[in-house]
């Protein structure tokens, strides 16, 4: 047993947890507590407006639920609820189901303390989705599986594919961990009650037994909610079609066996968490697609890292029988090809997919 006496706080540590007096009045921490770990460690340095917001679950989320990129939306706790408030709009929503659930049971671990700044910007990612209709299915999507949101506002889903990585239904669409499949917005079928339609689809777990009685390869789909356009209404919300989304990884087992556990032992998932998060998984690299990988995905760069090349007014750009037409034809005789790695055709090709975001240049597939 351990007795630490301050001025205004003392506490006694035994076998049960943590009994303590702050400011004159009684309060218990309990070993189970999620925050337990944390609290000692404050106490220990004397931190006592730290321990006592760790000890208050509604005090420590709402805490956490401010950010200064999003002034005018936050998280906040209130009779045991959590919600999201948009000063701006004027609207707030409770924030329910699987996802705040898995918040609150990992609330003590540290990565959890970014969650609110990944859940505010997968709000903004949501609000930016020009499909207004869309809102409500992806909450009733987040809110169906066990799938983590990402550090930059997006979410993780599972994928199955055959064996060489492409699609089951057509057979032309890679699948490997690295490409970015991307069809125009407009050719994604938003009717949700069209269960089986056009798009890039994409599931949680409970989905997986039923789509091809089971067999293939699992991948990991990075998705943006800004590029999702339907939750089908069967299944139990539990798959969706987008117009892309990042291949970021792979399961470990490739042996046709469905994943007898969620792969995701953390709500919310980054850089530094990935690896203890996710350990069954096996990454591309980076959660974010690299340069090279939105380049060849917008058709800028072959498979060999060749760019061809148009310069124009003293400006590189990159050539894509997309935007052809844009650059002026005939384009053969001013075309050349370089390589990816100079210093020139990088920065090109980062300012082609910028435009290329706004729909400067598209890539014109429209497959399953």
């Amino acid at each position: 047993m351990t007795i630490t006496m301050d001025t205004a706080v003392y506490y006694t540590r035994h076998s049960g947890g943590i009994s303590l007096y702050i400011n004159g009045k009684p309060k218990q921490v309990v070993n189970d507590h999620p925050n337990f770990s944390r609290i000692l460690d404050a106490l220990n340095a004397k931190d006592y407006k730290q321990a006592s917001m760790l000890m208050n679950i509604q005090e420590h989320l709402t805490s956490l639920g401010v950010s200064k990129r999003f002034k005018d939306r936050k998280i906040f706790v209130k009779g045991g609820k959590v919600y999201f408030e948009d000063t701006r709009a004027g609207t707030t929503r409770e924030l329910h189901g699987t996802l705040v659930k898995r918040i609150m049971s990992n609330l003590g671990r540290k990565t959890t303390d970014r969650y609110a700044e990944a859940l505010l910007m997968l709000e903004d990612n949501i609000q930016k989705n020009k499909l207004k209709d869309i809102r409500a299915e992806l909450y009733e999507w987040l809110m169906s599986g066990n799938t983590p949101i990402t550090y930059d506002g997006c979410f993780l889903a599972y994928k199955r594919v055959q064996s060489n990585y492409l699609d089951f239904h057509s057979s032309s669409v890679r699948n490997k961990p690295g490409d970015i499949p991307r069809m125009k917005q407009d050719d994604v079928n938003r009717d949700r009650t069209e269960v089986c339609s056009v798009g890039y689809h994409f599931c949680s777990k409970g989905y997986l037994p039923t789509y091809h009685g089971g067999f293939g390869r699992i991948v990991i789909v990075k998705v943006n909610p800004r590029h999702v356009f339907a939750i089908p209404v069967d299944h139990n919300f539990q798959k969706g079609r987008a117009s892309e989304y990042f291949v970021a990884g792979e399961l470990n087992e490739n042996d046709e066996k469905m994943p007898i556990k969620d792969q995701f032992i953390d709500s919310f998932i980054d850089e530094d968490s990935k690896a203890a998060s996710a350990p069954d998984v096996t990454f591309v690299g980076n959660l974010r697609p690299s340069l090279e990988m939105l380049g060849k995905s917008y058709g800028l760069i072959d498979e060999n890292g060749v760019v061809r090349i148009i310069e124009r007014r003293g400006k590189y750009l990159p050539v894509t029988s997309a935007n052809a037409d844009v650059l002026g034809t005939p384009v053969d005789g001013d075309v050349k090809e370089m390589s990816f790695k100079t210093k020139s055709v990088r920065q090109a090709v980062k300012a082609a997919i910028l435009k290329a975001e706004r729909g400067f240049v598209k890539k014109a597939v429209s497959k399953r």
